[in-house]
Formats: C-alpha cells, sequence, structure tokens
C-alpha cells in the first residue's frame, strides 16, 4: 500500500511539475533579446560612446569657470572705521573671483567632434548586428521547436497507420491469407513507431529546455507549444543589386566609417603642428562698506595667448607616420570588406534559392510517392501486391514526408540568415 501511494504520489508531482504553455515567434525573440549577454553589452558599449561623444563635443569645448579665494586685502580697517561687520572691515577688493578660460586648438575642434561621432555611429552599428545575431538564435530556436512539434505529430500518423496495417495482418493471418512472419513484423513495426513517438516527445522537451534558457526562464520543465507551421515566404525574393546591397549592411558601414576616422586621425596627427589659443578671464566684485559685496563695479580682466611646442621628442612625427599607415590600412581594408561582402550577399542568395528549389522537388516527390503509397495499399488489400511492395512503398511516403518537412526548415533558416545578413527588419510578418 505503500509503495503504490509512493508510485501515484510521483506520478501526480511528475503532472504538476510538467505543463505546456503556447507561445509565439514575438514572445520568443523579446525575451531572448531582453536576455542575450552580448546584446546587454553592445548596449551599454553604445551607451558609453553617446556619453564619449556628449563630453567631447560639448564639455570640452566649454569654458572652465572657477571660483577663486585671493587672499588680498585681508587685514580690519579699525582706524576710522564705522563698521564692524566683517565685510565692512575688509579692503577694497573681496577675498575671492570668479575666473573662466577656454582652449581652443587651431583647425582640431571639428576633427574631434567628428571623430566622435564616427565611434557613437559605429557604436550604434555594433548594437544593430548584436540585435540581428540574436534574433537569428531566436529563429534557429523556434525552428527548432516547430519542427519538434511536426516530427510528433508525423509520428503520431505513423503510429496509426502501423496499428491499422497490423489490424489488417490479424484479419488476413485468421483468415489464413498470410503468415506469422508478416504478422509479427507488423507488430514490430507498431513497437517500432511507439520507440519514435516516444523519441519525438523527448526532441519537444529538449528543444522547449532550450528555448526557455535563451529566454532566461528557469521552469524549465514547461513544454512549450507552437500555434505555427514553420513559417517562410511562398516565393524566394527577387534577386537584390548586390552593389547597392552592400552599402546597407553594417560591417560595410563599419569599415567606411573607420576609412573615415582614418582620414580625420590623420588630419589630427596634421594639426598638432598648428599653436593652440587660450581665452581667459576673470571677474573680481568690490567690497561696499554698506551692502558688502559690490558685484556692479567689480574689476574684469580679460586675454588671450598663444602657445606653441617647438619640440616634443619627434612625438609628432611619430602619430604623423602612424597616422598615415593607419589610414593606407583602413583604406584597403575598406575596399576588401566590399568585395567580401559582395561575395557573401551571393552566396546567401543562391543557397535561399537552393533551398526553395529543393522544398519544390521534395514537394513533387510526396506527391508521388503518396500516389504509389495509396495503389499499394489498395493492390495488397485486393492481393495483387505482396507485403513487400507494400512496405516499400510505405518506407518511401515515410521517407517524403520527412524529407519535405526538412526542406521546409531549410528554408526558413536560410530565410532567417538572409535577413541576419543583411540586417532586415525580421518583426515582419512571415507568409506560411
Amino acid at each position: 500500500m505503500k509503495k503504490l501511494i509512493f508510485v501515484l504520489s510521483l506520478i501526480l508531482g511528475c503532472n504538476i511539475s510538467v505543463f505546456a504553455e503556447k507561445i509565439d515567434w514575438r514572445m520568443v525573440k523579446a525575451q531572448i533579446l531582453k536576455n542575450s549577454p552580448s546584446v546587454r553589452s553592445a548596449k551599454l558599449t553604445l551607451d558609453s560612446a553617446r556619453q564619449t561623444h556628449k563630453k567631447t563635443s560639448l564639455s570640452k569645448y566649454l569654458p572652465r569657470v572657477s571660483l577663486v579665494g585671493t587672499g588680498r586685502d585681508l587685514k580690519w580697517k579699525a582706524k576710522n572705521s564705522q563698521t564692524s561687520g566683517a565685510l565692512g572691515g575688509l579692503g577694497n577688493s573681496a577675498p575671492y573671483s570668479l575666473n573662466a578660460s577656454i582652449s581652443v586648438p587651431l583647425n582640431s575642434t571639428y576633427d574631434d567632434i567628428k571623430s566622435n561621432s564616427i565611434a557613437l555611429k559605429i557604436a550604434e552599428l555594433n548594437y544593430k548586428r548584436s540585435v540581428s545575431n540574436a534574433i537569428l538564435k531566436s529563429d534557429e530556436l523556434y525552428l527548432d521547436l516547430i519542427m519538434a512539434h511536426e516530427e510528433l505529430e508525423m509520428a503520431k500518423r505513423t503510429k496509426k497507420g502501423c496499428i491499422k496495417n497490423k489490424d489488417f495482418a490479424t484479419l488476413q493471418y485468421r483468415s489464413g491469407k498470410t503468415n506469422i512472419g508478416q504478422l509479427k513484423g507488423e507488430e514490430a513495426k507498431v513497437s517500432a513507431a511507439e520507440r519514435d513517438l516516444r523519441r519525438a516527445q523527448k526532441r519537444i522537451k529538449e528543444a522547449s529546455v532550450g528555448l526557455l534558457v535563451a529566454m532566461g526562464r528557469d521552469d524549465i520543465g514547461t513544454i512549450l507549444e507552437v500555434d505555427k507551421q514553420i513559417p517562410f515566404p511562398k516565393k524566394v525574393i527577387k534577386e537584390p543589386d548586390y552593389n547597392s546591397l552592400v552599402t546597407t549592411i553594417p560591417e560595410f558601414l563599419i569599415a567606411q566609417y573607420n576609412f573615415e576616422r582614418a582620414k580625420v586621425s590623420k588630419r589630427l596627427a596634421k594639426s598638432a603642428w598648428l599653436p593652440s589659443v587660450s581665452l581667459t578671464g576673470s571677474y573680481s566684485p568690490k567690497v561696499d562698506s554698506k551692502w558688502g559685496v559690490n558685484f556692479k563695479d567689480g574689476d574684469l580682466h580679460g586675454g588671450i595667448s598663444l602657445s606653441y611646442d617647438i619640440f616634443t621628442g619627434f612625438g609628432r612625427c611619430y602619430d604623423s607616420k602612424i597616422a598615415s599607415n593607419t589610414y593606407q590600412a583602413a583604406s584597403s581594408e575598406f575596399l576588401e570588406k566590399t568585395d567580401f561582402l559582395k561575395r557573401e550577399a551571393e552566396k546567401y542568395y543562391g543557397r535561399l534559392v537552393d533551398a526553395y528549389e529543393d522544398m519544390e522537388t521534395a514537394k513533387n516527390d510526396l506527391e508521388l510517392s503518396k500516389l504509389r503509397h495509396k495503389i499499394a495499399q489498395k493492390e495488397y488489400i485486393t492481393g495483387i501486391l505482396g507485403d513487400d511492395k507494400r512496405c516499400l512503398a510505405e518506407d518511401e511516403y515515410e521517407k517524403a514526408q520527412v524529407h519535405l518537412l526538412d526542406r521546409k526548415k531549410n528554408v526558413a533558416l536560410r530565410m532567417a540568415e538572409w535577413c541576419n545578413f543583411t540586417c532586415d527588419d525580421p518583426t515582419k510578418d512571415k507568409e506560411e
């Protein structure tokens, strides 16, 4: 009795801990983007680039304002003084002044801002690429789950067909129209179908766990269900103009921006040979014995200074040479990246076209094997066709179904890879 209670509690516990939940592609994408370490890292890098851009483009070229204590005329005017207050006892100048200064490097202000603006754009593109890669991962995991569910449905249909064949073989055996070997063969097929069904159920759990972990969830006992077949456009997309296409890809734009930044660095290295200009100003308020500090009649001073480094230990020469080498390397890398992306675009598009063609071929093969299977079933029932021929037709039909399912998944994956390569918005609705 105790053993029975233990078994029942174990079964009930399993039923409580495992339950089904229906999800869709948008939910998967949102959760994976939220929990992706690479996306979070790219987002932090982008935020840092924005702060650096603001710092260099704004605060660096604003005046420096400071309040300075002068320490002048801090002796008391005890003689002939009618004021006993602290401010009234000071000299003519206040013990503090307000200073402002700004340093303006000639011909480098714009280039500094330009360089940091390019760095911000590169960070934005890297973030966009990280998001696209995370979406590709969500596509792959979601498609794997859909594939597992379709395999399960196929295993159920196969088992149902095997049971039907076994029942028919049983009637044939009892009527003396077949032998015990054929009946045992049909029973073995039922056992194999039950095994495949259990494996298909296990595949769904494995796909669910992989997706749940990627979504950052701890309830890995949940079985995820989908309400869609494998999604992909009905027709292959039109072949693009590769010369125009590559100019929109993040890797191309990053190489282009690196080339522009190298040009800016080259100009900055040259500007180091130019003098620097500094503007300074200060204001010291007066002390009024009656009203305290008098800001109206204070002393205002201003000036401009020009400085030039005559010798810097050959540092500027080295910087100019490094900037020149970086410029040439960036130029070569930009051209090489352009050619590489064109080849990649043709490769990805070719894979996509091949996947669609393979799917159409698999559809035709399935229709043909389905027809052969129906004919074989009828001829077997009427006794025209032998059991071995019927089994061969059934195997061919099952393999055709599996092959078409695999080709459909391949189309969806190739489409996801294409969207990731081009960084297209994959949130648009997909047709089945």
